[in-house]
């Protein structure tokens, strides 16, 4: 009898450590993923207050105007498509907000009515990123015709569409599940996932074009399916998503670029392109250089552009990177959130990134995987060079402080740095995977579940 238990606790215990494996989580690191997007984000799309994300009427319009519904927002405190939920405060404190925004019908107007031009037909990430949620608008409508029902139900299709396919992502993912998980649940994404912004499509695609090209450099060689995978998400990433997603294209390139030289058998022929490598590069970069500074030459020089982005590096102008790149995904907003929420969430990126396996041979793709982060933050900001002229409100302003950029727009660029971190020549390594999938799901729900009480809290009590 005794022999019995022995033998069958003894089974139980190795079950329970098969179930909590790295292995194991690694297989099933989809559907924590899945289970935690969908759960919070239902939480978000139903509890945020409307139009929530940055420019949110404008979305709301830009969507709706792909079937036909837009709104005339007047009546609830809306006088144009502007930024903000401070509208919404006198309906949530006088207890009228579910009877102004969900039992009241919609006034449906025509769409030169709207005060704003509306972009959606016309620019090709503006109308593709707003056809999932016009959708959700459009099901919402014919469920009840308010402004309330529209939104959430919008949300939801969005969320939903989303998070499943980036649910079948991070799946297809040969590597780095756990750093993609991380990133994808952060409130940055899982906020643009529950609203009508076009960076919700952005945000999934990138995610899917990253996970693409970590795909190639572990599977090493050039086929068909590679040669259509890389046509087809560099098509993307030019024209469905924000531009500056374009530079990614250089990482495709540079994998292509090794994995072909990797597969000659000529030594005379690798040894020649060995000698000449390290030329090849400092050629790249004296180009690189050239064409900065005369592109950067309108702006006052390269200089110049140096001097204001470390002046902006170390003087707070109101608008912080770090916090809009994981807490907050409107960079106005993010200021109620406190600064410590940023630290843990970076510290989580780079723990995730440090006990991810090894899979990267090649230097030369592990720095151009760190590099493309930085230059996309870089073209970010130069998009917005024309808001860091002195006399920029709020004062006090050092001259050539960067205004405008916003962390968002790069967020889903941090996996990259499972590119940097996983080349096997790189001695930074940590152990306790489980540790971390377990701080990652804390993480995620605490940070989310502040993310909702402060959208509430800027409504409700303050």
């Amino acid at each position: 009898m005794m022999n019995s238990f022995s033998a069958s606790s003894s089974s139980y215990s190795r079950s329970q450590k098969k179930i909590f494996s790295d292995d194991f989580l690694k297989r099933k690191m989809h559907k924590i993923y899945f289970s935690l997007a969908l759960f919070l984000g239902c939480i978000m799309a139903v509890a945020f207050p409307l139009f929530q994300e940055p420019d949110g009427t404008y979305h709301f319009e830009d969507a709706a105007s792909l079937v036909n519904l837009n709104t005339d927002l007047s009546n609830s405190g809306y006088l144009g498509l502007t930024s903000g939920t401070g509208a919404q405060a006198p309906f949530y404190q006088n207890g009228t907000f579910f009877q102004q925004y969900f039992k009241t019908e919609a006034t449906i107007i025509p769409q030169n009515k709207v005060p704003r031009n509306l972009e959606a037909k016309t620019v090709t990430y503006d109308f593709i990123g707003h056809l999932v949620p016009a959708a959700g608008l459009w099901i919402g409508y014919k469920i009840y015709p308010s402004l309330g029902m529209m939104t959430v139900i919008g949300r939801l299709l969005s969320l939903i569409v989303y998070s499943l396919i980036t649910c079948f992502v991070i799946k297809w993912l040969k590597r780095g599940k756990l750093l993609f998980s991380a990133v994808m649940l952060s409130p940055v994404v899982l906020t643009q996932f529950t609203s009508f912004s076009y960076d919700g499509f952005s945000n999934m695609f990138v995610a899917a074009a990253l996970a693409f090209g970590v795909n190639m450099i572990v599977d090493k060689r050039i086929n068909f399916k590679t040669i259509f995978g890389i046509l087809f998400f560099s098509a993307g990433l030019a024209f469905a998503v924000k531009s500056n997603y374009a530079a990614l294209i250089l990482v495709y390139v540079v994998i292509i670029g090794v994995n072909f030289v990797k597969s000659w058998h000529n030594q005379s022929l690798i040894k020649f392109f060995a000698k000449i490598k390290k030329g090849l590069i400092a050629m790249v970069i004296l180009f690189a250089l050239i064409g900065a500074s005369l592109y950067l030459a309108k702006f006052g020089g390269i200089f110049d552009v140096i001097y204001r982005f470390f002046i902006t590096s170390v003087y707070a102008f109101g608008e912080p990177l770090t916090l809009s790149s994981f807490v907050s995904a409107d960079i106005y907003m993010s200021q109620n959130f406190t600064v410590w929420l940023s630290v843990v969430w970076f510290i989580l990126i780079v723990l995730s990134a440090l006990v991810e396996e090894k899979f990267v041979d090649s230097r030369l793709i592990s720095n151009i995987a760190l590099f493309s982060i930085f230059f996309n933050i870089a073209a970010v900001s130069i998009k917005y060079i024309g808001y860091m002229e002195p006399g920029y409100s709020p004062t006090p302003v050092v001259h050539g402080g960067l205004r405008g950029a916003q962390g968002r727009y790069f967020t889903t660029l941090w996996p990259l740095l499972g590119v940097f971190f996983g080349n096997i020549h790189s001695k930074l390594k940590l152990d306790g995977y489980r540790i971390v999938v377990l701080l990652m799901i804390f993480v995620v729900i605490f940070t989310n579940s502040i993310n909702i009480f402060i959208q509430l809290y800027s409504v409700v009590w303050r």
